[in-house]
């Protein structure tokens, strides 16, 4: 194993433990997520074909009122009708919400259907056209538009199509003859309360209530033989259902004979509508209780498979984990066969590092940490040979800039003032040379005056701006100072900054400090104030149009043991050129203004060789500005 290299070695373990798991975690996983992702979509199904059974029910209501009002043109009837169609709406609007989260073309265009079948519906229940015959036709051509959504429903959430005997059974009745039942069992409770609220029943009304009659019979026996075979099928839940069969099929039995017994073959009528009305609504809403039922039974089998598959994956979960345990106990193996040696190497680093260019490292094994060990040591050699060249030529190098900075600053000033003294001698002399021939007038005396004047004034404005470039040279030098340390509460410091720096009014009224409250630090203040002079007014004269000034943000904060500052201005922003070399003396984007580009580098030298901190700056083109201070809270930590 030795002269194995670490990443065959990696590799062999891997392969080892690792490729079997992932082969058949790929597998497991993916069948999971399938079987959980088709359990979830048919919750959402059944979810769907729950409003949609309930809204069947709510239509039926609203129908059977409807065609009670042609005969009773009541008030109170009036009312329930408006109420009923209310709540149709509101049931239509329910399931307009859980279609629109499944989020599915054909369901979405078979609900808008329904939408349009309720129009119609509710367009000829609420006029006076037509007679029940109308209205059924209409609410029959609303109850088939939802058994289409239904099973539409069915079929796009894979309902349908479940792999459980029992589930399939048990949605099958629901998408398919629970629906039939309704209808049959609707019409025969419309009609008869119809026939019953007439002083006589006509012909055609008795040939009507005969077909339902025939089709309440049909749809019996199919309910009745498929409510049997699927409870047959559900041991687990074969009491709940076969009492519930039980009520439905008894029910259904018992409208149909009360619609025969009392209605078509009656001698007299002794039924009123109104108590035919509540018998045939009370065996409604057993069937209704039923389809809650067989919606409670089909969701808790989904949830009980979402159950089976989760723990499915949680085993696998916990099989990989122990497989992870052991690999992880072998990699730990062969970290403690490296360990040594990569303390070894952080050790020499650090003293590298420190400037210990001597250091080696010792090549014990025979893999890449050998490898490792003979490139450091190169490296090393490598590093003390080429040192001190390398500080030889970065000294010349600064040295050149500096210089270079130095003579183009300061030419500009002297070359000004040595110009005005030579122009004033000459003046002199012409002056001197008339006076001694006599010829000395008034107005050479005055001219000379005024140029002497002139002149003295541009030695004295030159003379100073070099003398303020020789004082801001001698900034570039900074080293920190403990004697100047002290306490200080940051908020208070803050508070009076704008009086303590030498800005104008308008500029002290844009700057916004933040700071948090309670920042105790010790630091060197005069530095510090400084520091912030340099970049609050860098922010105003370069961020900012100077007709357009804007405000700039100070902030302070803490950051475990450091003293976080940010000056931000949302002006111009800078380019990405001038952004890499901000920190270099003589960079400014004023140069024609005068600027000589010492501030951000004196900036810089402040904060890393007197505050031993950090200093950066980020900015967006035309958007914002922000220079990011990092410095320790605490100076007297730093000796």
């Amino acid at each position: 194993m030795d002269r194995l290299s670490y990443l065959q070695k990696f590799t062999l373990i891997s392969a080892v433990f690792l490729l079997p798991v992932a082969l058949l975690g790929y597998g497991l996983v993916t069948e999971i997520q399938r079987n959980l992702a088709v359990a979830k979509v048919e919750q959402q199904g059944l979810l769907m074909l729950s409003k949609s059974f309930k809204l069947i029910r709510e239509a039926s209501e609203y129908r059977d009122r409807s065609i009670i009002l042609r005969v009773n043109d009541l008030d109170a009837i009036r009312l329930q009708l408006d109420a009923q169609r209310e709540q149709v709406e509101l049931m239509l609007n329910e399931l307009k919400e859980v279609v629109d989260r499944f989020d599915d073309d054909e369901i979405d265009h078979q609900f808008k259907q329904v939408h349009v079948s309720w129009k119609q519906l509710n367009s000829y229940s609420s006029g006076a056209q037509g007679g029940p015959h109308i209205q059924f036709k209409y609410y029959d051509s609303f109850v088939r538009t939802i058994q289409v959504l239904v099973d539409v429903i069915g079929y796009r959430t894979k309902l349908v199509h479940d792999p459980n005997l029992n589930t399939f059974l048990l949605i099958n009745m629901l998408s398919d003859d629970m629906p039939i039942a309704l209808r049959e069992l609707g019409r025969a409770r419309a009609y008869g309360a119809y026939a019953l609220n007439q002083l006589s029943i006509e012909h055609n009304t008795y040939l009507e209530l005969d077909e339902i009659y025939d089709d309440l019979t049909d749809s019996f026996h199919l309910l009745s033989n498929n409510l049997g075979y699927a409870v047959a099928e559900n041991k687990t839940f074969h009491l709940p259902l076969q009492r519930g069969v039980d009520r439905v099929i008894t029910g259904v039995l018992e409208g149909r004979d009360l619609m025969y017994n009392e209605i078509i073959e009656a001698d007299k009528r002794l039924l009123i509508w109104q108590d035919y009305y509540q018998q045939m609504s009370d065996i409604h809403q057993v069937m209704y209780q039923f389809i809650d039922t067989l919606v409670e039974i089909v969701e808790q089998q989904l949830k009980s498979r979402l159950d089976q598959e989760s723990n499915k994956l949680i085993g696998f979960i916990a099989l990989t984990g122990l497989l992870l345990i052991i690999v992880i106990f072998l990699y730990a193996g062969m970290y403690l066969s490296v360990h040594q040696m990569l303390r070894s190497f952080v050790e020499k680093s650090r003293a590298v590092a420190n400037g210990e260019l001597d250091t080696q490292m010792p090549e014990v094994t025979r893999d890449e940490m050998r490898d490792l060990a003979l490139n450091f040591n190169q490296m090393v050699s490598q590093l003390a040979k080429n040192q001190q060249d390398l500080i030889e030529a970065r000294k010349m190098a600064a040295l050149g800039q500096l210089v270079a900075g130095v003579a183009h600053e300061m030419n500009t000033p002297l070359g000004i003032a040595l110009t005005s003294v030579s122009f004033l001698e000459e003046q002199m002399a012409k002056v001197n040379q008339n006076y001694t021939e006599g010829r000395l007038s008034t107005a050479d005396f005055q001219n000379m005056i005024f140029a002497s004047t002139e002149s003295l004034g541009l030695i004295v404005r030159n003379l100073n701006k070099a003398s303020s470039i020789v004082s801001a040279f001698k900034m570039l030098s900074v080293k920190p100072e403990p004697e100047m340390w002290e306490a200080v509460n940051l908020v208070g410091f803050l508070s009076k900054l704008p009086d303590n720096l030498n800005l104008s009014v308008e500029w002290k009224q844009k700057c916004v400090f933040e700071c948090d409250s309670n920042v105790e630090v010790y630091i060197d203040l005069s530095k510090l104030s400084t520091l912030l002079e340099i970049l609050i007014n860098n922010a105003f004269q370069h961020g900012y149009d100077q007709d357009e000034i804007g405000p700039v943000y100070i902030r302070a904060t803490l950051e475990d043991e450091s003293l976080i500052l940010q000056v931000e201005d949302h002006g111009k922003g800078i380019d990405e050129h001038m952004l890499q070399h901000i920190f270099d003396p003589f960079v400014t984007s004023s140069r024609m203004s005068g600027v000589a580009g010492l501030g951000l580098h004196i900036a810089y030298n402040i904060v890393t060789q007197a505050m031993y901190g950090h200093i950066k700056c980020v900015s967006e083109l035309g958007t914002m500005t922000r220079f990011e201070i990092k410095i320790p809270k605490d100076f007297r930590e730093q000796l």
